[in-house]
């Protein structure tokens, strides 16, 4: 057998590169590669974010219309608008995220929720 006839020597294709994953980079749409198909894909710091923005809010607004009823209805009420705020979050993109990203989105939510339920219980 020759040194050319060796199997790591042999191409069958050898104008063509390999061909690289399907994952990656832009890809062009039927119409020609002046149209990008496009994959909206969020990135868990944008659901972080935005769960943060509006517990925040939300907790805020409750404290302030909530300011003349008893503390313990505050509280209550705030812990099923941040469930369910951390629930819908979860669900909506954070399950594909890492265990960090959930961990540290649910830690945030609970730390918020325990300030403004202290100010409640306190005032």
């Amino acid at each position: 057998m020759g040194q050319g006839d060796e199997p790591e020597f042999y191409r069958e294709q050898p104008d063509r590169p390999p061909a690289a994953p399907e994952d990656i980079g832009i890809h062009s749409s039927p119409i020609g590669s002046f149209m990008p198909i496009g994959i909206y894909r969020p990135l868990p710091i944008v659901r972080f974010a935005g769960a943060i923005v509006v517990q925040v809010l939300a907790l805020l607004l409750l404290f302030g219309l909530l300011y003349s009823k008893a503390g313990m209805f505050t509280v209550v009420t705030t812990a099923l608008v941040s469930f369910a705020l951390g629930k819908r979050t979860l669900d909506r993109g954070m399950v594909e995220a890492s265990t960090g990203w959930r961990a540290a989105t649910i830690s945030v939510l609970a730390l918020n929720w325990l300030i403004v339920s202290l100010g409640s219980l306190v005032r």
